[in-house]
């Protein structure tokens, strides 16, 4: 292997740019060999017509008897119950084995190629190399036993579980992993708190020797060693207290890593010889052959007998191996990565989940309902079941087979027209290929291309067509998306063969992650270390320790402690309306990274989260989908230029071929099938499935057929089975290896591009991006305050077009309830949730309120309901905003604004009548005299603008009325007002009130008292004066604020500073 090349060259207007390495995958035996199954067949189901020392014989009995040694032995001893199934089983691995370029065991490998200028890789004659391990159900088996034993349990090292809540006198584990139930995670775990759980779970931090844990208690608590043993032990049966014998996932070799954990306990020397014995007989990349496979097994076998309980599976597969492709040329052309590149771009553009998996999206929501967008809330609080949204997300996992809309309803509509008459012309005039010209491209497009918002790197998987290598060089290829070969990061499949492909391998991610690193430098990437559900599942989750910082869930972590990431330190909050995970003990922001294949559906619900979580808000990678046209009888190939998104494809039923009956007749099936080809136009060889474990057929080979006869037969799927073009063709197989021509796949990684500046797209330089602060947890009632507090809130339920009437009736029951001191303020704001709704509060004395007022607003309210203006009306519990606001005393000032805010608005709001542009004016004139009495100056005022509007909204408006705008500006509001008196008294009663409020509020801005910048409490400010004024929509307040935005950059240039009483913050 030459050593790592620089990076490519940048392709011109790309959002990607591939690294100079591909990850190679091809299956063990050629297209030659698939073309002669039916002579392997024979030779394999009849020793007696087989060349014993045939290599390609020994070959394929190797793989499969690693795959399934209890096939291999019904394959000697004749001993299944079918011959017809034996011969159905073998030829199907006959097929993987020759056509498929996935990974698994010796069936095929995996190899790295570079990236140049002319392609020169070729598949060597000499051995594959292997990399075999124990594999990692056996072992975590092993852990588990071994762990359960006091006496080595003494000898390892403990750490408190880092997702455990301790709240209302319990501790609570929502997900525990229950080693004797074979590593599934199981119920959650609640136990009562006593001060012995807490002292244990506070001593155990961080990984300390059992021993020094248990002298630290036993003086701590001053109880004797059996007690604080006794405690231990039941802490970590409940899973509360975890061993360091649980191997990193960071790391090359995890049984290893248990054997040096193991190595000086006396009570596991035993367990310690039998792991050192399989290490020795399986190290290296000299990995066994089938023969000393099945003695490993023996092997495995008796460690179980001996050292596991009763639970534990003999017979379970005791090796992970993979095999490594021998190379005899390593280049490709680089064009191939260049187009790679622009069909991820397209993928994007295309895609269905341009803001995000939907669920994520949904799961946003409900949290925005319950904290807003300014609270950082506890990780693990977060998804509690009894504190949190754990349901919600639970309940949002468990809907994930429902259709959803990962994009703006009209939008999907539309696209799906076009797509639905896209695929009707193509059933109707048999069209073969679709290409993808600019303006289908638009009709289609869901996602723009954008830097910011563009996943910072990308794996995909693609498949060259081409007759040889030298058409590559020439530019005469094709590429074609493979199927299932992508990921929203890049990595992953070389990460999950790093150890295979040795130190090139490792230099691969770790020149991906320094590209990630480089797009955002100030957040601190972190790896996620989850055990999935299914711990043979584990085997593809190894990987190197490329990232500083980890994040281990249920097992150990592979970097120093000083690097790791607990959960319960993790807080989660909401910026651009997409989630975001903060480390509260170096108040930085982390991003999730898994360097490797294994998919979050496969990790426990925190896992799944966190996996998830950083993906949130960004288009999601995945194959073009045809969207309502998916169950069509027939789709045209998909392509743009040289790259192939989607081959064509048929959807075959029954009654397309006859009854149910044919597929009891082999004859009649042929001849039904050769019909049915001619007519739909299906070609001779196709790709059954569309997912990475299709199956290659020849449907003029009747054993082959058969095995579409034997899909339609067992599938319940009633909209039938898929069979895909094959492309690249046979012909078009253009990898040479010993034995002719190979089935190859490429994986390509790509990595963003530094991002382009924002004054490019016209607009000025972003600024740095303030994270509100991680404030200390707060007291319930400082933030919960029900009906016999100091607040009382009241819902009234009500449609948008009887709000205005419901408001003009509040005004005068606020002032008699102020006025006769049952209440010393009261503001309200226009909600859903989903249905309308004003949230009215009043604040005073909490028994005169309770006393008085309450009882006289129950009657008010139902006044309303009786004259049809409200449908009901309901008492709550007001959730107070600390975080948005700055804290309590920020929080305290704000709500006095939103009762002068609130004052005004009602006083005028009937008089703006239903003309949508009067409403506009006056908003936009009242908006920033409200900003004004703050004492907020023009360039101010123009950063609090631009934050709710950023883009180009509002330009239509201000072309409209910027004259009239800037005209009352220039002359005073009152005097763009003179006509509406009452409009002019609200504006000056609301700064009298608040003039006083904003000076504080600087003052504690100032001090640094408030634990958000002022800034942005000035955006909520405004934010909430239109929902006042206009409705609960934030789409109307972008046209209004993009309009100031644009006043107030015409006034700078004249040094107009209009309607501020004081200097400018």
């Amino acid at each position: 292997m030459r050593a790592i090349a620089k990076p490519l060259n940048r392709l011109t207007g790309s959002l990607y740019e591939p690294i100079p390495y591909a990850l190679l995958r091809a299956p063990s035996l050629s297209l030659d060999d698939y073309l002669s199954l039916t002579d392997m067949m024979r030779v394999l189901m009849d020793p007696q017509q087989a060349d014993l020392a045939d290599p390609r014989r020994i070959r394929i009995r190797e793989a499969i008897s690693i795959a399934s040694p209890s096939f291999i032995r019904s394959l000697d001893l004749r001993r299944h119950r079918q011959s017809s199934d034996l011969a159905r089983k073998l030829l199907r691995y006959l097929i993987r084995m020759s056509s498929r370029p996935v990974p698994f065991g010796l069936f095929a490998g995996v190899a790295l190629t570079t990236f140049g200028e002319r392609t020169d890789l070729r598949i060597g004659s000499s051995p594959a190399e292997r990399c075999a391990r124990p594999d990692m159900d056996w072992l975590w088996r092993l852990v588990q036993d071994l762990e359960g034993k006091i006496e080595i349990r003494r000898e390892l090292r403990l750490c408190a579980n880092g997702s455990a809540l301790v709240r209302a006198g319990r501790a609570m584990i929502t997900e525990a992993l229950k080693l004797p139930a074979g590593m599934a995670a199981s119920a959650g775990v609640s136990i009562r708190a006593t001060d012995a759980v807490l002292a244990a779970l506070q001593a155990t931090q961080t990984y300390l020797p059992y021993r020094a844990v248990i002298r630290d208690l036993t003086t701590k608590l001053r109880a004797g060693d059996d007690q604080v043993e006794t405690l231990i032990t039941s802490l970590w049966q409940y899973d509360f207290i975890r061993t360091d014998l649980r191997p990193p996932f960071t790391t090359e070799d995890p049984a290893r890593y248990v054997l040096q954990r193991l190595a000086g306990i006396p009570a596991a020397l035993e367990a310690a010889a039998t792991l050192k014995n399989m290490l020795e007989r399986s190290k290296g990349h000299a990995a066994p052959s089938g023969a000393e496979c099945q003695s490993l097994q023996q092997a495995a076998d008796t460690a179980s007998d001996e050292h596991s309980a009763a639970s534990t599976r003999r017979g379970a597969p005791a090796l992970q191996i993979d095999a490594a492709i021998p190379l005899d040329g390593s280049q490709v052309s680089r064009s191939v990565a260049d187009e790679a590149a622009r069909a991820a771009e397209l993928l994007l553009r295309m895609t269905v989940y341009p803001a995000g998996l939907p669920h994520v999206a949904a799961f946003r929501q409900h949290f925005i309902q319950r904290y807003g967008h300014d609270r950082q809330v506890p990780l693990i609080e977060l998804l509690d079941p009894n504190f949190g949204l754990g349901t919600h997300w639970q309940a949002e996992l468990a809907e994930l087979n429902e259709p959803a809309a990962g994009f703006d309803e009209d939008c999907q509509s539309e696209r799906s027209k076009n797509l639905l008459d896209l695929a009707c012309r193509a059933l109707r005039d048999r069209t073969q290929v679709l290409e993808l010209k600019p303006d289908l491209l638009a009709a289609l497009e869901t996602w723009r291309p954008a830097p910011k918002n563009a996943p910072p790197s990308l794996d995909l998987s693609v498949l060259v067509a081409a007759a040889c290598a030298a058409d590559i060089d020439a530019g005469k290829f094709q590429i074609v998306v493979g199927p299932g070969g992508w990921a929203s990061a890049a990595g992953r499949f070389v990460g999950r063969f790093a150890d295979l492909l040795g130190k090139h391998g490792n230099e691969v991610v770790q020149m991906v992650a320094r590209g990630e690193e480089a797009n955002s430098p100030d957040t601190l990437w972190a790896e996620l270390i989850c055990v999935p559900r299914q711990s043979r599942l584990s085997n593809v989750a190894i990987r190197p320790a490329i990232r500083r910082y980890e994040i281990a869930l249920d097992t150990t972590p592979g970097v120093d402690e000083a690097h790791v990431i607990r959960p319960d330190d993790l807080v989660v909050g909401i910026r651009d309306d997409r989630f975001y995970l903060r480390w509260v003990v170096r108040d930085r922001e982390v991003r999730i990274c898994s360097g490797h294949m294994l998919a979050p559906s496969h990790l426990s619900r925190l896992g799944r989260f966190l996996a998830e979580v950083s993906q949130d808000g960004f288009p999601w990678l995945h194959m073009f989908y045809w969207g309502p046209a998916e169950l069509f009888p027939y789709l045209p190939r998909l392509q743009s230029g040289r790259i192939v998104l989607r081959p064509a494809q048929w959807r075959l039923r029954l009654d397309e071929l006859g009854d149910s009956q044919i597929l009891g007749d082999s004859a009649g099936f042929h001849q039904a099938l050769a019909k049915c080809r001619a007519r739909l136009g299906i070609p001779r060889h196709v790709y059954l499935g569309l997912s990475s474990e299709r199956l290659l057929l020849d449907l003029e080979d009747a054993q082959q057929a058969d095995e579409l006869r034997w899909e339609l037969e067992h599938s319940d799927d009633p909209g039938g089975i898929v069979v895909q073009e094959v492309i690249p063709a046979i012909d078009q197989a253009w990898l040479q290896g010993p034995r002719g021509k190979y089935v190859s796949e490429f994986v390509v990684s790509l990595v963003r591009r530094p991002e382009a500046s924002e004054s490019a797209e016209g607009l000025p330089p972003a600024e740095a991006v303030q994270m509100p602060a991680v404030p200390p947890r707060r007291s319930n009632l400082q933030r919960l305050r029900p009906p016999g507090t100091e607040w009382l809130y009241l819902k009234i339920y009500c449609g948008r077009d009887f709000q205005d009437d419901v408001l003009y009736r509040l005004r005068e029951f606020g002032e008699k309830a102020i006025a006769s001191a049952m209440a010393a303020d009261w503001f309200f704001l226009r909600y859903t949730d989903p249905e309308d709704h004003l949230r009215i509060r009043f604040r005073g004395n909490p028994e005169r309120m309770a006393s008085d007022l309450m009882p006289l607003l129950s009657a008010w309210a139902t006044s309303l309901v009786e004259d049809d203006l409200c449908l009901r009306f309901s008492y709550e519990t007001y959730e107070r905003e600390l975080e948005r606001y700055g804290g309590p005393e920020g929080l305290a000032i704000s709500e006095s604004i939103f009762s002068a805010d609130s004052r005004a608005v009602v006083a005028f709001l009937h008089l703006l009548g239903r003309n949508p542009e009067n409403r506009m004016l006056v908003s936009a004139l009242s908006t920033d005299d409200f900003l004004g009495a703050l004492g907020i100056s023009g360039e101010a005022r123009i950063r609090v603008y631009r934050a709710l509007a950023p883009g180009h909204e509002g330009g239509t408006g201000f072309r409209k009325h910027g004259k009239f705008l800037r005209q009352a500006f220039e002359d005073g509001n009152a005097a763009a007002l003179h006509e509406i008196e009452a409009i002019t008294a609200a504006f000056e009663a609301r700064r009298h009130d608040i003039v006083p409020l904003g000076l504080r509020l600087a003052s504690l801005s100032q001090s640094g008292a408030l634990t958000r910048e002022i800034s942005d409490i000035y955006a909520s400010f405004v934010h909430l004066h239109l929902n006042r004024l206009l409705g609960a929509s934030p789409r109307d307040e972008r046209p209004i604020c993009g309009m100031l935005r644009r006043l107030h950059q015409g006034l700078a240039m004249t040094r107009i500073e209009p309607g501020s009483d004081q200097p400018g913050k």
